[in-house]
């Protein structure tokens, strides 16, 4: 009977004691140097990248502890002083190993040309995801959780009519998304040539059932909610006006809500649902509620249900406008159906740019001595002015 039971108590304890004796090893400077160089070349040959790393631990839940972790193709794509990796050990049989969690803390990346449309770099504070698989074999990834924190990241389109000449292809990553949530981290997006540069600092963005398909560069999302304490868009390469700039937007304490978003870069098709938004521009202007479906691409604008509000205005109605009805002579349709009522602090912030001082002056006074209907009208003898602009070649 003792006999049988010290066969179960050995059987029982092997798996413990071959999890020691492997941590164990990897503390001794021969096994570390070996296990290193495995992993490195195991990584390389998955990724197409050279991998480099430092120091590598074993957790006594099995997981990877990568130290000053590295990857470059031909230059540095990844450098970051610390990787927990969570193994999943089920596909071995397949041939290839399987990743079901991954945290990075304090790290730089810099995708440079692996993705065909987009250059993301910056540095990375804690970056945490959960997911079912991970398959650098078949560059795919089933997201169910991801966490950005601390973050503060330049993302840049690339020109994709230049050709690539670099030895490596770009990646074609495939990435399922349940859930994602950023915390205090700044964002900053630019246009080929930074013609356009869009940035921000986010208190907190939630995403909720998202696709990307770095291939196709074809993007969804089910849910996005936002907020903000800043976003600035600007097209750098126009004058800045006082008043209201549409070039160069400041927005402050911003609250967004965006539904059933899908983005195509090779047409530049954007559709989604804008079900809230709030903000303060830097002119003054307070937006208070906008909503509406939207759908746009190179040649068109359409949105079908807006609705705008601010403290003194607010506009209802629909608009189907073509890009090409925005320059003389050369056609295209323009359909905008509106109902508006517009306050005079309103008025006054956008027709600013358009007015002389005299204008201006006898506005107000016309306001002051109760002649209203006047004084709209003086200040809507700018809107000619202020149209023209939006339709220069």
């Amino acid at each position: 009977m003792k006999k049988i039971g010290y066969w179960i108590a050995g059987i029982l304890l092997t798996p413990v004691a071959l999890f020691l004796l492997l941590t164990v090893l990897l503390y001794i400077p021969p096994v570390q140097n070996w296990t290193v160089r495995k992993v490195a070349a195991y990584a390389s040959e998955q990724t197409g990248m050279t991998i480099r790393l430092k120091r590598i631990r074993l957790t006594p839940l099995f997981d990877l502890d990568l130290q000053h972790l590295s990857a470059t193709c031909p230059d540095t794509l990844l450098a970051v002083s610390h990787v927990v990796v969570d193994l999943d050990f089920t596909p071995i049989w397949r041939g290839s190993l399987g990743v079901e969690a991954l945290d990075i803390c304090d790290g730089f990346v810099n995708t440079q040309e692996l993705i065909a449309s987009v250059i993301v770099r910056g540095h990375l504070g804690d970056f945490h995801l959960n997911a079912d698989e991970i398959s650098l074999k078949d560059q795919t990834v089933n997201l169910t959780t991801a966490s950005l924190n601390k973050c503060d990241l330049d993302i840049a389109l690339r020109d994709t009519t230049v050709i690539d000449t670099t030895e490596s292809a770009p990646v074609h990553w495939k990435i399922n998304l349940n859930g994602i949530e950023a915390n205090d981290t700044r964002v900053a997006f630019h246009t080929i040539g930074d013609s356009l540069c869009i940035k921000g600092g986010v208190n907190q963005l939630l995403l909720k059932g998202g696709d990307v398909n770095l291939e196709e560069s074809v993007y969804k999302a089910n849910l996005i909610k936002l907020d903000a304490d800043s976003l600035r868009y600007d097209l750098t390469y126009e004058p800045q006006t006082k008043g209201f700039d549409y070039n160069h937007i400041a927005l402050d304490n911003i609250k967004l809500q965006v539904k059933d978003l899908y983005y195509r870069l090779e047409d530049n098709t954007l559709s989604l649902n804008l079900t809230q938004c709030q903000g303060v521009e830097k002119s003054g202007i307070e937006i208070s509620s906008l909503t509406s479906h939207l759908r746009l691409d190179n040649d068109k604008i359409q949105l079908p249900d807006l609705r705008l509000l601010t403290p003194y205005s607010h506009i209802d109605g629909q608009i189907d406008l073509d890009w090409a009805s925005l320059s003389p002579n050369k056609g295209g349709k323009m359909d905008i159906d509106l109902n508006a009522s517009l306050g005079k602090p309103d008025i006054l912030t956008f027709a600013a740019p358009y007015l002389t001082k005299e204008q201006i002056e006898l506005a107000v006074l016309l306001v002051q001595v109760e002649f209203v209907e006047l004084a709209l009208a003086c200040l809507l003898s700018a809107v000619p002015k202020f149209l023209l602009r939006q339709v220069r070649p």
